[in-house]
């Protein structure tokens, strides 16, 4: 089973008691989702938003990265590797959707209290982070590279293989053609030995006969 692209997002409040106000995962499998859970409470609990407003680091479970502004951590995990501007593009929209509509709940709400307000929320920004290349021109553009770049290596592999095709066929044609020539001097040279002896015995034929041819005319005589 492949795994999303966006993997989790989470909004923590963001003085010492660091409250999880919501915490979504992406259509993982339990041990997956709890894994990624307890990592995102581990960082949680060493991260001070005051000296690191911004972290990102790279984990088995994927890219963790946490952005803090005057009031909230945000809390977002990708697949590994994501690419920088997905990442800006993520937090910035979800920095924006969260304020406009939960900024006034922030002070006062309790932990995992705004789990289910935020769902929709979170639903659609899954939905269109489902992968670098939806939103990011580049990424795609790389994507599209890398396909292109798959059929050229495919194509040219498939040229390689018919050269090396007829470069056998052209081999097994000039093989073809020494034999050919050894078939021809063996022949001719056969030609000329037989041309000989049939001269030889033509001429032991003619010199016999007429031998017998004079032996008889002298008898006559």
């Amino acid at each position: 089973m492949s795994l999303p692209f966006l993997r989790l997002l989470g909004v923590a409040r963001h003085n010492p008691d660091k409250a999880q106000l919501c915490l979504h995962t992406n259509d993982l499998p339990r041990n997956q989702r709890n894994s990624l859970t307890q990592l995102v409470e581990s960082i949680l609990d060493r991260l001070d938003p005051s000296t690191t407003p911004k972290l990102t680091l790279e984990d088995d479970a994927g890219t963790v990265c946490c952005q803090s502004d005057h009031s909230c951590i945000y809390i977002a995990v990708f697949e590994p590797n994501a690419p920088v501007r997905v990442i800006q593009n993520l937090f910035r929209e979800f920095q924006t959707s969260f304020n406009d509509k939960f900024a006034a709940d922030i002070a006062n709400s309790m932990e995992g209290s705004l789990t289910r307000p935020t769902k929709v929320m979170c639903e659609q920004l899954f939905s269109k982070f489902s992968s670098s290349e939806d939103v990011d021109v580049l990424s795609r553009t790389k994507a599209q590279i890398a396909v292109t770049t798959d059929v050229m290596t495919q194509n040219v592999n498939k040229l390689n293989k018919n050269l090396h095709n007829l470069h056998s066929v052209v081999d097994e044609t000039e093989n073809l053609r020494v034999e050919s020539q050894g078939v021809d001097r063996n022949a001719a040279t056969l030609k000329k030995i037989m041309f000989w002896r049939n001269f030889r015995m033509t001429l032991v034929l003619t010199i016999t006969v007429i031998a017998i041819v004079g032996y008889i005319l002298l008898g006559l005589l």
